[in-house]
């Protein structure tokens, strides 16, 4: 997430919203100014119209560049799923996280803006592995809002998580009701998450 994706998330659009909006405004602002500076030369009506289009495509292909477009920024890539791994009874969002994985703490930031957004959103971070003072990983990091339990068994952590990490799972009575893992996760996967809980 950059800063206008945050800026956009803090004023309190969808999470969706603020990725794909900077795509509609950053070709809209690119035309105007090459338009403006374009139209004062002596270029032919051909050539201006290949500028304009050149420095219109061009900022855009390489916003994507930077800050590219994932499928779960778009859809919803949830899986069901069925375990026998028991979860919390009350509406909960469970991460399931390796400690040496930054991908793991990559989920950091975006709990945080999710608190920020609802703050009674129940957030569960189970941490594969026993807990070790001497080698903590990224788990000193987790907001002290979140719930932390460490999960010595990582065979019955692997038939919800099938290996991918982080693991996001949403639950209620026990049970798990959608499951996304990193690739699946995206923006429109953090409007999902604060619809079950509203």
């Amino acid at each position: 997430m950059n800063i206008v994706e945050q800026v956009l998330v803090d004023i309190g659009l969808p999470w969706m919203w603020s990725k794909l909006l900077i795509y509609f405004f950053v070709p809209l602002f690119s035309f105007f100014l090459a338009f403006y500076f374009i139209r004062k030369t002596s270029l032919s009506k051909r050539w201006k119209l290949v500028l304009l289009s050149l420095l219109t495509i061009i900022p855009l292909a390489l916003y994507f560049a930077l800050h590219p477009i994932y499928i779960g920024d778009i859809s919803d890539n949830s899986t069901e799923i069925k375990t026998s791994y028991v979860f919390q009874n009350n509406k909960t969002l469970t991460i399931f996280v390796l400690k040496g994985c930054p991908h793991c703490k990559n989920t950091i930031p975006y709990v945080e803006k999710l608190h920020a957004r609802n703050n009674q959103i129940p957030i569960r971070y189970v941490i594969i592995g026993k807990m070790d003072t001497k080698f903590p990983g990224f788990t000193n990091d987790i907001p002290n809002f979140c719930e932390k339990v460490y999960e010595p068994n990582a065979l019955a952590a692997a038939e919800v998580t099938l290996g991918n990490y982080p693991c996001f799972i949403l639950s209620s009575n026990g049970l798990a009701e959608k499951r996304w893992f990193n690739d699946d996760f995206g923006m429109r996967t953090m409007d999902i998450i604060e619809t079950y809980f509203n």
